[in-house]
């Protein structure tokens, strides 16, 4: 089962500040931060048994014994931030470690962006801050995804911003994406799932900018939207 887009009415995109590219300029004023305890968003689990793409705007506190930055309860699948040069993507119960060895790793304390792609071979490729993070891998099975920040233990500590989920092969489009360090309007490369994570969200909920699948803060506050943004 793949869930499918919904379209977004011009009402919607006004109120929940959604700039399109015909109104101008992209605000991004606000991110939501994670304790690394409790704190996590949760939505309806989605699957996704094809290609995919995954893309993360992250501030890791620390990445002391790794962090995860999607997953669900279940712990079948996620994909967890083990240590700077290192990510993990599970897919059915299946595991693969991405290590690092060119030297572009995960930078504590600053914004980066990960995105994970896999295509309709089921090779599964890293783009870190744009460029590519260790070697592809095969993972095959579905990929279910239900919370943001967290799988198991070892909840996300940092902020994130800007998670969009695709049922489709978006390498093509990762410049695009990262936009040479900072987010944008995604409407025209039609995510499933969007959450901006502050703009346009009210405590306890996230608006889906994608399609129609709100997530809602757990154990959280209006002060987890913080004026931190890539």
């Amino acid at each position: 089962l793949v869930f499918k887009r919904k379209s977004r009415s011009i009402m919607h995109i006004a109120t929940h500040g959604i700039i399109a590219s015909s109104g101008g300029g992209f605000e991004n004023t606000l991110s939501t931060s994670f304790d690394g305890v409790d704190e996590y968003i949760s939505f309806t689990d989605t699957t996704y048994n094809g290609a995919f793409s995954l893309s993360f705007w992250f501030n890791p506190t620390t990445l002391v014994g790794g962090r995860f930055l999607c997953g669900r309860p279940a712990i079948s699948d996620y994909v967890w931030l083990r240590s700077t040069s290192q990510i993990r993507v599970r897919v059915a119960y299946s595991t693969k470690s991405f290590s690092e060895t060119g030297g572009n790793n995960i930078v504590v304390g600053v914004w980066n962006h990960l995105l994970v792609v896999r295509d309709a071979s089921n090779n599964i490729n890293l783009f870190l801050n744009g460029g590519g993070f260790s070697t592809s891998q095969v993972a095959t099975g579905d990929f279910n995804v239900s919370q943001i920040g967290k799988a198991g233990s070892n909840e996300f500590v940092g902020n994130l911003n800007n998670v969009a989920f695709w049922n489709s092969d978006q390498a093509v489009n990762r410049t695009i994406i990262y936009n040479s360090g900072s987010p944008d309007n995604l409407s025209a490369l039609n995510p499933l799932l969007w959450y901006r994570l502050g703009n346009g969200d009210t405590y306890p909920n996230i608006i889906d900018n994608g399609g129609s699948n709100d997530g809602l803060m757990q154990n959280m506050s209006s002060a987890n939207f913080v004026a931190d943004v890539p």
